[in-house]
């Protein structure tokens, strides 16, 4: 593992136990690449600040950091096929803007979110996959953001946009949004106005939410990217109640597991004696309360 990078201002990069390539040229970018940084706790693995100098973070790992990265003020800069994880806060883009946030892994961050554009302008953030931290993306204060072709995955808050825009959750129709693991909606229809019923599309008909503004993701993808040629089926069971249990008090609690290594699984359905199917709480494991009938069911 190196040390943490800290660049500041336009006088030029300069690094401890390492070598940043590139002139800071539109043609010939500043190449920071192939490093493992550790921590700080306090600070950045990798940190920009007041630049205009053109720059490409690439193929990187920070970890155990208070911020994995943190651009302050800078413009003109690519973030790309980073893993940040286990940090406070993944990737922050402070001020700034004209910044590609593309093809990265921010995950356990559990104390912040994987992505926060804060107060900056014209940050496309697509192809990313956000797992597990307190916020997948946060957008506070920033205009002119794209946002798309994103998993985000399981995040306690899957995403906030606020006090900012106006900003973008989907490349309009048919180019779609995100991929969002708590998205129940369903897809019969297609169009820009997903009002074509004759066929899906593979984006939901209706958008996914994004709050507190109540912004929107209109064309939410159906299908986890990469997961297309997923051939596999998922697994479910019922844990409990075991077969046979008999109850004199209704309604009771089903519980059970579902899990999909290809895919992943975005909701678990129920139905009693052949009823409706009814969303259960969590897939692995999920539970619902169900009513049942005198008798087997």
């Amino acid at each position: 593992p190196h040390a943490p990078i800290v660049i500041n201002g336009d006088s030029g990069f300069t690094v401890a136990n390492g070598v940043i390539r590139g002139a800071g040229t539109p043609l010939d970018p500043y190449l920071i690449a192939l490093w493992d940084i550790s921590g700080p706790t306090s600070g950045a693995g990798i940190s920009i600040r007041g630049t205009t100098a053109h720059f490409v973070i690439r193929s990187v790992s920070v970890h155990g950091g208070h911020y994995g990265i943190h651009l302050d003020s800078v413009a003109n800069g690519r973030i790309e096929r980073v893993r940040a994880t286990n940090n406070t806060h993944g990737i922050r883009i402070f001020s700034g803007g004209d910044i590609v946030v593309e093809g990265n892994v921010s995950s356990s961050n559990t104390q912040g979110s994987g992505i926060d554009v804060l107060g900056a302008s014209n940050v496309l953030v697509r192809g990313n996959t956000l797992a597990g931290n307190m916020v997948g993306i946060n957008l506070d204060g920033a205009a002119g953001a794209l946002v798309h072709h994103n998993n985000i995955l399981n995040n306690a808050l899957q995403a906030i946009d606020q006090r900012g825009g106006p900003n973008a959750w989907d490349d309009g129709y048919p180019g779609g949004g995100n991929y969002w693991t708590n998205y129940q909606g369903i897809d019969q229809c297609g169009g820009p106005a997903q009002d074509q019923c004759t066929r899906p599309d593979g984006f939901g008909d209706t958008p996914y939410v994004i709050g507190p503004d109540n912004n929107l993701d209109r064309y939410p993808l159906m299908i986890l990217p990469g997961s297309e040629f997923d051939t596999a089926p998922p697994t479910v069971a019922i844990t409990s109640p075991p077969s046979g249990s008999v109850f004199t008090t209704v309604p009771i609690i089903v519980q059970g597991a579902a899990a999909d290594a290809g895919s992943g699984v975005r909701r678990a359905e129920v139905r009693v004696n052949g009823g409706p199917w009814i969303v259960a709480t969590g897939t692995s494991p999920w539970s619902l309360s169900v009513g049942l009938a005198p008798g087997g069911n």
